[in-house]
């Protein structure tokens, strides 16, 4: 009974490292940062994020629709990466010319020629436009990455999807900061005190007796 349970238990192992061995061999295409920090005087800038690929094989094509908080960030534009060119071959790389309520419905890029890369890289770099404090995902929605063409079939690529956040914070203005730094001081001062009291109290209770 016992050499069962082991036996059970031992295979319950196997396949899940064998899962997260599986997990590991996919592809990723991420948002690079993953996490963006900005503050109250960046309100106004553009900052850039890169959509990029890791260890990819046989990449023909990929295809994407990028989502993010509007009331916090302003889409200013998207260009094509070096990644799917690296091979040496025209590509043709497409997107929406304007982004709707925080969408930007289609960004792709595709060889014109039947072959492929393979690797790691930057497929688009994407530039935004800092409108106001708050938190924004960046989403990869709707990701289609596509192999060569055989047989008159082109197989789609399974990958791992990462997303990217930005938070703008703001920014603590001086006078804020002092009257936070006297108001500590002036409690550690009033504590100090409590304590120096109390102390005396005691030695002179301890003289009465």
């Amino acid at each position: 009974m016992k050499v069962s349970v082991l036996w059970i238990v031992a295979s319950i192992v196997c396949l899940s490292l064998v899962g997260l061995v599986r997990c590991d061999s996919l592809p990723v295409i991420a948002i690079d940062p993953p996490a963006v920090n900005l503050s109250q005087p960046d309100i106004g800038n553009n900052f850039d994020i890169t959509i990029n690929i890791s260890n990819v094989a046989n990449l023909h094509a990929w295809k994407v629709r990028l989502t993010w908080n509007s009331s916090v960030l302003n889409f200013s534009q998207v260009l094509e990466g070096p990644f799917l060119q690296s091979g040496g071959d025209p590509t043709l790389f497409l997107a929406s010319p304007h982004a709707i309520n925080g969408s930007l419905k289609e960004i792709s890029d595709s060889i014109l020629t039947n072959s492929s890369v393979a690797g790691s890289g930057v497929l688009a770099t994407v530039t935004f436009k800092v409108l106001s404090e708050g938190q924004s995902d960046i989403h990869l929605n709707e990701t289609v990455l596509l192999q060569r063409m055989v047989g008159g079939i082109q197989p789609e690529i399974n990958a791992t999807v990462m997303d990217g956040y930005v938070n703008i914070i703001p920014e603590f203005p001086n006078l804020a900061i002092l009257v936070i730094m006297c108001g500590a001081i002036t409690a550690v001062a009033v504590l100090v005190k409590k304590r120096a009291r109390s102390r005396v109290l005691i030695d002179q209770m301890n003289a009465c007796r």
